[in-house]
């Protein structure tokens, strides 16, 4: 995935999975403005739902849902179907951004 799309971006729950408390975004992590822009429902975690909202506004809804959920994958590193601010921040910085 291309850490230049996330960073430029304006911005459900994983199912059988226990609730946990999702990221405050707040502190001095250089990624929380664009977490937050990208978690347009503020709960913590940046959803497949949320991402694919994003890629279709960046890339004018053509990015196949196959596609996104691939991209989405690389960046949520437990697999549990949310990404949090650490995996967010793991991966671009992992990326070279």
């Amino acid at each position: 995935m291309n850490a230049a799309l996330v960073e430029s971006a304006p911005g459900g729950a994983h199912r059988g999975a226990a609730p946990r408390k999702g990221t405050t975004v707040t502190g001095s992590n250089e990624y929380a403005p664009t977490f937050a822009l990208i978690d347009t429902d503020k709960d913590g975690f940046i959803t497949l739902g949320e991402f694919k909202q994003l890629l279709d506004l960046l890339g004018g809804g053509r990015v196949s849902d196959e596609t996104a959920a691939s991209m989405f994958g690389q960046m949520d590193g437990d697999s549990d179907g949310k990404v949090t601010l650490d995996e967010l921040s793991t991966y671009l910085q992992s990326s070279g951004s």
